[in-house]
Parts: structure tokens; sequence; C-alpha cells
């Protein structure tokens, strides 16, 4: 009998479960929530990092040294933007910025980024049904004490002596999720947070309206997959942040942002010491395996264990 997964995500570690779970589940059978938090304008283009993160990983095209836009693409434009003189720290390969002229003609004509993104998965082959998390306009502000900065701002431009006060999503309680992100939570079998930054990934989809109730009520079994291993996140800025906001840098603290809202959290089996303390504070089940995806047949391993885990009724 089939079974809906839905996942939440957002950046590249939440990407790769769900290229994990697209290769060992039919297309109909999965559906992923993504973050539009990240979305940007570049000079007058506004661009929507997440989305098109995943929905390239999920067509094969990633260009994965990077972790984003499209393998093999060249930089003229923003290579000719620094020859007149602009500060170039969101970078924009050439063919992922036709990708998004035709988004704004899109947006432009009144059609919503919940539209363009079922036309861009068809044009790039992608079976899987991926949902920007609204069609309405959020924005993730990092506070610094060098004052607010967009999340994409916080990420590229140098900020290694920049300190973390505070995360807020603006727009978010005018914004709501679509409908279609609604029914793939309320008719889910599962429902898995992806390793992704919880704080900046994963939180803006659940600041929408109604979202962190609507999962906290699902049937679905809630599982969540740690993105730190030890003291270290995965990929990504997620270790320092916790460490600014006073947060413990570790899988239990990455637990602790998830209380009420999961079943079952997924840890490293170098953090199984962690599972009691997850368990007796948190009330979660602790299941313990390999989670670091660092080749892509280590997705499809992570995935199978999960679906296993999962029929076998964790």
């Amino acid at each position: 009998m089939a079974q809906m997964y839905t996942v939440l995500t957002g950046g590249t570690g939440g990407v790769k479960i769900a290229r994990g779970l697209a290769a060992v589940l039919p297309p109909g059978e999965l559906r992923v929530i993504v973050n539009t938090g990240d979305d940007i304008s570049f000079y007058v283009i506004k661009v929507s990092p997440d989305v098109d993160i995943v929905l390239y990983a999920l067509a094969g095209l990633l260009n994965e040294k990077q972790g984003w836009g499209l393998v093999g693409d060249t930089f003229n434009v923003c290579e000719q933007l620094s020859l007149f003189g602009e500060d170039i720290w969101f970078h924009l390969g050439d063919r992922d910025l036709a990708v998004q002229l035709k988004r704004n003609q899109w947006y432009r004509s009144g059609k919503t980024p919940s539209a363009f993104a079922r036309h861009l998965a068809r044009k790039l082959g992608v079976g899987v049904t991926v949902l920007p998390m609204t069609d309405g306009h959020v924005r993730t502000i990092v506070e610094t004490d060098r004052g607010d900065m967009h999340f994409e701002e916080y990420l590229l431009k140098p900020s290694s002596d920049v300190r973390v006060r505070g995360i807020r999503f603006e727009g978010a309680a005018a914004s709501c999720p679509t409908s279609a992100v609604l029914d793939a939570l309320d008719n889910a079998d599962v429902i898995l947070f992806g390793p992704s930054n919880p704080l900046v990934s994963i939180n803006p989809i659940l600041s929408l309206k109604g979202v962190r109730k609507r999962i906290q009520s699902a049937k679905a079994l809630k599982v969540g997959v740690s993105p730190i291993i030890g003291s270290q996140a995965i990929k990504g800025p997620l270790t320092r942040m916790m460490a600014d906001l006073g947060i413990e840098v570790s899988a239990f603290g990455v637990a602790s942002m998830y209380q009420t809202l999961l079943d079952v959290f997924v840890i490293d089996e170098k953090d199984a010491v962690l599972a009691e303390k997850i368990n007796s504070e948190l009330g979660f089940r602790v299941v313990t395996t390999d989670i670091r995806m660092d080749r892509r047949e280590k997705e499809v391993s992570l995935a199978q264990f999960l679906l296993e885990q999962i029929r076998r009724g964790i």
C-alpha cells in the first residue's frame, strides 16, 4: 500500500535526503516543502535559492562542488558586472540567470511561485512534487551585532566576526502556506524534517500561519534527521549560529528546537551517547546510524534505512 512522505527542507542538507528518497520511492509518494525565506533580489531579479537547489538536485543538474547553481554554468554576466565596479557577493550563473528571468516574467504576469516551481519541475524532468512553502513574501533576517542582514548576505559575505543576536521572519505572520502545502501535511503518512539548518531553513516553514499546529495535530509519524555530528554541522553556518544564540551545539541542541514536533529523531552513530538524554528530556524515540551523506550512494542508503525503520514501526 502506498504511503505519502512529506519532507521539509531548505539548503543542501535536506536536499540530499530528498534526493535519496526520490531514488527509492515512486514519485507520487514524495512531496518536498521548501523554505522560501532565502528568496532575494539580484539587482531587480527575484531569486529563489532553496527551491532551485532542490529542483536542480532532483534533476541531476546541481553543481555539487558549490552546493548551488547548475553544473557547468558560466559566470559571464557577474564577471561583466564586476568590471563595472559592482560588488558581486551573490553569484548567479548565466544559465541560472535565464531561469530567474523566466521566473520573473511569470511573476510579472501574475503567476505564483508555486506555479513557476511546477513549470520548472516539468521542464527539468522532475517527477517529485516540489512545493514552495508559501506564495507570500517572507524574508529571513539575521539580527547581528553589526545590524540586520538578509540571511543570504550573512551567509555569503565575509562574516566570520559577526555575531548573531536573533533571527526573524519578516512577512511570515501575514503569509499563509499554500493549499498544496497544507494538503501535503494533512495527508502525509510520514513528515520528515530534513537535516537542514533548523534556524533558517526549517523555522521559516514553521513560522507560517498554522503550520506548527498543523504538524503537531497531523496523523503522520514525524521524524527528524540531525544536521550535526558531534559538535559540528555537516554543512553551513549552523554551528556558529547556535553558539551565538546560546543553544547547545549538538544533536541534542537541534532536537530541543523540535520539541513537541517530533516522534523520532535520527542521530549519527557517533552521537549515540546522546540518545538517552534526548529520549528522557524531550520524549523522542532515537535511532542511530551513519547520517553523513557525502556520496550519492549514502543518500540512497540512508533513505532506505529510514524507510525500513518506518515500515518496522521504528
